[in-house]
């Protein structure tokens, strides 16, 4: 009797047994966890959410009425080095390197 051949995703299962194995035991957990985040995070707003809500949304609205937002910066993270500052340093370690041959 000839047995089936594998699928992709079961040869991949296979190559994979530890992997797999210890994921499908994890799923059910996992699932569930899921599950109560989606609960928690979709469910509608309470009554007692409202005025809050209300709150930030006047907040919002007050803020583009007044056209605030034309005073908001953009930052330039800490590690940003620009392009020009990258070709200076290359080209300086280059000139360090060629005066190292000499």
């Amino acid at each position: 009797m000839a047995t089936r051949k594998m699928n992709f995703f079961e040869r991949l299962a296979n190559m994979f047994g530890c992997i797999y194995r210890h994921q499908a035991a994890q799923f059910p957990r996992r699932w569930e966890i899921l599950k109560a985040v989606g609960k928690h995070e979709l469910a509608p707003p309470k009554a007692t959410d409202w005025p809050a809500i209300k709150g930030d949304w006047k907040k919002v609205t007050q803020f583009i009425a007044t056209k605030q937002y034309k005073e908001l910066t953009v930052r330039v993270p800490s590690d940003y080095v620009s392009r020009d500052t990258r070709k200076k340093v290359k080209a300086l370690e280059a000139e360090a390197r060629e005066l190292a041959k000499h």
